[in-house]
């Protein structure tokens, strides 16, 4: 997954309930407090996910000219679709 904002974080720790999910995000920030269960975006119920439950979510630093969020995106809708089905 990409994307540390609303969508992305949000989709990331509701799939991490019962998912391992990698996220890649290429401000450095954002990647500690995720790695240490704060969240980088002001909303009640992500900090409360990220402080209580147990997420199998892991941020990983990436190279802005490394990440292919056009493939990303079409392997992650493929997924869902997927999973939708089955």
């Amino acid at each position: 997954m990409t994307s540390g904002g609303y969508v992305g974080l949000s989709l990331a720790v509701l799939l991490a309930q019962h998912h391992r999910v990698t996220a890649v995000d290429i401000v450095p920030e954002k990647v500690e407090l995720i790695n240490n269960k704060k969240s980088p975006i002001q909303d009640e119920y992500i900090e409360k996910y990220l402080a209580e439950k147990e997420l199998d979510l892991r941020r990983h630093l990436k190279k802005r000219n490394k990440i292919n969020s056009t493939q990303l995106t079409k392997d992650y809708t493929k997924y869902l679709l997927y999973s939708a089905w089955y």
